[in-house]
């Protein structure tokens, strides 16, 4: 049913948009699908589009309708790399959170290895990723990471807000994330001038529990999880977790050992300290 609006939905753009724009106008959405409905080159598009000005509409459900109709993700990739650079957002939004009652806080402490000269060991992505987490994710070969996070959640079914898809920057994630409260995300990775991001991880992460868990039996505890994500065109992904057996309330501390496997967050080492 998705793909076949989607189908139409391009078939429509393409049927009503004009030939070219006119002169000082911006190439628009409508242009670049009814190029590519026309057979004209994937490269020809993209080079169009980096040297025009634009105007796109690029939603998420836009972006996921291009992707299922089957425009390349090189055309969608450079849409959203002009788009950014010509019509900047005033500033990054910040990851809606659900509101979490008052109650006990878990302290997890990154037992993470210093890499050599520094403080601390920085988790480093490619803008690339390694092939087998591009099958394991099902995204393009040529998706371009956008930026990585470290993320902590609770996994406890009667923990997990109603309409929690909307509440959490993972939500969005159909492949690979449970319904989950989201405790902690931690994101915001630099580039290093060489086609790698960097996310330099925190020492410690205060996450902020559901209370009165012993009374919610059958399933008492919180089944915390840790992981790493990364971002693809505008949409989150889990990379890699590591869950915990449920805990109560009286847990105060845990330790995570956090060993980054460079250029593969996928890989990374991640293991629970007792």
């Amino acid at each position: 049913m998705a793909r076949a609006a989607a189908v139409a939905l391009l078939a429509l753009l393409a049927a009503v948009a004009p030939g070219t724009p006119a002169a000082g106008e911006p190439l628009r959405l409508e242009d670049v699908v009814r190029l590519h409905v026309q057979g004209v080159p994937a490269e020809t598009i993209v080079e169009r589009i980096r040297t025009s000005p634009v105007d796109f509409d690029l939603s998420p459900e836009i972006l996921d309708e291009l992707r299922i109709a089957g425009i390349p993700e090189s055309i969608v990739a450079a849409a959203l790399e002009r788009q950014r650079e010509l019509h900047p957002p005033a500033s990054r939004p910040e990851p809606v959170e659900a509101p979490v009652p008052t109650g006990p806080t878990l302290r997890v402490r990154l037992d993470v290895p210093a890499a050599k000269g520094a403080d601390r060991a920085p988790l480093r992505v490619p803008e690339h990723l390694p092939a087998h987490l591009v099958a394991q994710l099902g995204i393009e070969p040529d998706a371009r990471v956008e930026d990585v996070a470290v993320w902590a959640a609770c996994l406890t079914p009667t923990h997990v807000p109603d309409h929690w898809r909307s509440e959490s920057p993972l939500g969005r994630d159909f492949v690979s994330m449970p319904r989950h409260r989201l405790l902690a995300f931690e994101a915001g990775a630099e580039p290093d001038g060489d086609g790698s991001l960097v996310l330099v991880l925190p020492a410690t992460l205060d996450l902020a529990l559901d209370p009165d868990v012993a009374a919610r039996a059958p399933e008492p505890g919180h089944r915390v999880s840790f992981g790493i994500a990364v971002e693809l065109g505008g949409r989150w992904y889990r990379a890699t977790s590591v869950e915990h057996e449920p805990l109560l309330d009286a847990v105060a501390e845990l330790t995570l050992e956090l060993v980054p496997v460079e250029g593969d967050p996928a890989a990374t080492k991640l293991a629970w300290k007792e």
